[in-house]
């Protein structure tokens, strides 16, 4: 007699597409110079902005006019560069320029909170600017 039941396949393909993330955390990390936590951290806040849009396609694109992907797509392009915030950091921490040894004392310009706000404002605001003027035509 087996001890085996029909959800063997469950566990592999738990193995198996844990692997594949772990392959893709690797890859992100190699491509762009970062640490495997810092990636796993950076693809954790990129599918945010990815969900909400497929979301927002999906299910708000007739319904609620407010939610409408082209009424969000601002506000998601603003979340992909605030995604990239946990990489500002680690770069900022590995260029160089830092005296101490903790992460959060590091500051330079294109790492300053001033810099992300304004960055994130300017992409925001920029992407309901250039809806409005395309909009209007």
């Amino acid at each position: 007699m087996s001890n085996r039941n029909g959800d063997d396949w469950v566990v592999f393909a738990a193995i198996l597409g844990g692997g594949f993330v772990l392959f893709c955390v690797w890859w992100f990390s190699t491509i762009f110079g970062l640490d495997m936590g810092t990636s796993a951290k950076v693809m954790g806040l990129l599918a945010i902005p990815i969900v909400l849009g497929v979301v927002s396609l999906k299910f708000f694109d007739g319904y609620y006019d407010m939610l409408r992907f082209g009424n969000v797509w601002p506000v998601l392009l603003g979340l992909v560069w605030v995604a990239w915030w946990p990489a500002l950091d680690y770069w900022a921490a590995h260029s160089g320029y830092s005296l101490s040894l903790y992460d959060e004392d590091v500051t330079v310009w294109w790492n300053a909170w001033y810099t992300e706000i304004g960055v994130l404002a300017a992409i925001i605001g920029g992407g309901f600017l250039a809806k409005k003027l395309v909009s209007d035509y």
